[in-house]
């Protein structure tokens, strides 16, 4: 069965403000899954947050590779990760690297769209409380989308 990565991972200036701040500081999220080819995977760096006077640029970043599959893409966006923030001379943590296997669509489905019918089942509902103004419900293309103001 495929399997899907993540981990999350903080860069940070050694020097800080008075009140502890630090410097610079950047957060991401790296996950990575399969890819097109059988023994490849994709990761994707997605920056959370930033406090960087240096860099403006908030961005995301894929990695493929065609092979190892998704463990081998995340190795990769992370040695690309310590690679760009070396020149910083940034501290860096890492978060355990989680692992989950990966959901198959349920026979003659073309996506995991009816995998939200899950969401309406009673226990989902009775922990919403009812002063919420969003309702789930599962859709159908015929359905019109009704916005509730």
């Amino acid at each position: 069965m495929p399997k899907m990565f993540d981990c999350l991972v903080s860069y940070y200036s050694v020097n800080a403000h008075r009140d502890g701040m630090p410097l610079q500081y950047l957060c991401y999220r790296v996950l990575s899954g399969p890819g097109p080819i059988a023994a490849g995977g994709v990761a994707v760096i997605t920056l959370l947050g930033a406090k960087n006077p240096a860099d403006g640029n908030l961005y995301h970043s894929l990695h493929a590779v065609q092979v190892g599959g998704p463990r081998a893409a995340l190795a990769a966006a992370l040695k690309y990760l310590d690679i760009v923030h070396r020149k910083d001379d940034l501290a860096r943590v890492r978060s355990k690297i989680r692992c989950m296997p990966c959901l198959e669509p349920r026979a003659g489905a073309s996506d995991f769209s009816q995998e939200l019918s899950t969401l309406t089942s009673p226990d989902a509902e009775r922990d919403v409380p009812t002063d919420d103004r969003i309702t789930v419900r599962p859709s159908s293309p015929s359905r019109r989308r009704r916005n509730r103001h």
